[in-house]
């Protein structure tokens, strides 16, 4: 589970890095991890959400052959309640639908950039669907034969 978890931010520093390569702006030093800093100690780390969000799924699928759902879920839960609050809230989404997450992943992401950069003030975090065009931009690597697609 954890290493899933620690893959989760991996993914965010891949994902950040590659916006930094196409804006030329420091988006992971003074965008994402600037924002983790802030919020590490508190009650609203979103990114230690989603980080034990997908290590939940990542677990389950990976050990479903071995125990059963019911099983697996019943001890992710009990480990999630052991931790700090960003770390449980967790669990807030597991019963929500994958679309709830997903959008709130991608207000996530846009929060940070209204935070720290100058955007657009026509593209409120209401534009946040548009982190959902990059169906693979949170992927830690790019193969030979993965499309990219440049938004400008």
């Amino acid at each position: 589970m954890t290493q899933f978890h620690e893959i989760y931010h991996h993914k965010i520093e891949a994902f950040a890095s590659r916006l930094e390569v196409i804006t030329r702006l420091p988006i992971y030093t003074q965008g994402f991890s600037a924002w983790y800093q802030l919020t590490r100690r508190r009650f609203n780390c979103s990114e230690e959400t989603f980080a034990n969000y997908y290590s939940y799924y990542k677990t389950k699928n990976a050990l479903q052959r071995f125990l059963p759902a019911t099983a697996l879920h019943n001890i992710m839960v009990f480990l999630f309640n052991q931790q700090p609050t960003p770390y449980r809230n967790a669990l807030k989404l597991i019963n929500r639908s994958e679309d709830f997450t997903r959008n709130s992943e991608n207000r996530f992401s846009e929060l940070i950039l209204h935070h720290f950069f100058a955007v657009d003030p026509r593209f409120g975090l209401s534009h946040s669907r548009v982190w959902s065009t990059f169906k693979q931009g949170k992927q830690p690597f790019i193969t030979t034969n993965s499309d990219v697609f440049y938004i400008v």
